[in-house]
């Protein structure tokens, strides 16, 4: 699958229905919801950048340099697709390494758990071996991105199945375009949803139909109608006829950090602008309290270096 542009596209771990409740911002109206959005989508960037990993899930195909037993993932893996290795640096990845073989050509790590961070050789495997020495020559393809919490689902149902069809074509709303040639256009795109089910659903969510990721940009309660980006995450557009729309789930602290950190944002613009501090002491921004530092504490992955022949 080749990478796309729109692979790290809009997404928050938080929505805006939770933003709005009465136990965060206590807000009714619409003025502020794409203020109110964006900060949901900078404080979920923030999470990101605190933590050294992403919590979304998307489709991707990543490459390594060879090593003799063990592969550091610079990302999270949550699920594995498939594996090659190209052993002579010729640019074919000719030799399929499988973690299901008996016995297994690889062992992932951590062995009980997701998201997977390191992969090791088993030396009792086909090959034995990841060919150190060159450079780019593993391909990994597969579902990257811490997900859940180990044993949660990565996608929850929502109960709704949309009535209307959808083709794969680019349709309503707007349509835009970078200017590289392998890759479809995405659209925003207007989802018709069942008669009174709208209130399931609001900004902020990712949602999957069939094999294709959507971002909910806002929702028409009085319509039943949701604005939606297309085919994100690295995902493809398709048809759905009938399908089930199931929403994206990430950790419970993660999701609360990222509403501490939007509501703050926002109480921050409505007083100092979001700077603290005078004109002696000095002005900055303020910094993550210390509720979202300890939420997400437990999350920070260290990277560490990787070179060929390690």
């Amino acid at each position: 699958m080749m990478y796309y542009p729109t692979l790290q596209t809009r997404f928050s771990y938080a929505t805006l229905a939770q933003l709005k409740d009465v136990g965060w911002l206590n807000i009714t109206d619409t003025a502020s919801d794409a203020t109110l959005l964006s900060l949901l989508e900078e404080s979920s960037k923030r999470c990101n950048r605190i933590c050294n990993r992403f919590f979304y899930l998307c489709n991707d195909t990543r490459y390594f340099d060879g090593q003799a037993s063990r592969i550091v993932l610079d990302d999270d893996l949550y699920a594995l697709t498939s594996m090659s290795v190209d052993p002579t640096g010729s640019g074919i990845y000719s030799l399929t390494y499988s973690a299901t073989n008996t016995p297994p050509d690889m062992f992932l790590y951590p062995l009980n758990r997701t998201p997977t961070t390191t992969i090791e050789v088993n030396w009792n495997g086909q090959y034995g071996t990841f060919y150190a020495g060159f450079r780019s020559n593993i391909k990994i393809q597969g579902v990257w991105g811490h997900g859940p919490d180990v044993y949660n689902n990565a996608f929850e149902d929502s109960g709704i199945a949309i009535t209307t069809p959808m083709t794969a074509a680019q349709t309503n709303a707007f349509t835009y375009k970078f200017p590289i040639t392998f890759w479809t256009p995405t659209a925003w795109y207007t989802l018709s949803l069942p008669a009174g089910s709208s209130g399931k659903l609001s900004a902020g969510m990712t949602i999957m139909l069939d094999t294709e990721m959507m971002y909910i940009l806002q929702v028409y309660t009085a319509m039943d109608v949701a604005l939606v980006l297309r085919a994100t995450m690295g995902t493809m557009l398709a048809g759905h006829t009938g399908s089930e729309i199931y929403v994206a789930q990430y950790p419970a602290d993660i999701n609360r950090a990222c509403l501490i950190m939007a509501k703050d944002e926002y109480n921050k613009r409505l007083s100092s602008g979001g700077a603290v501090g005078n004109i002696v002491t000095g002005t900055g921004n303020a910094p993550v309290s210390n509720d979202a530092e300890r939420l997400l504490k437990p999350y920070r992955r260290e990277h560490t270096a990787v070179w060929v022949g390690d």
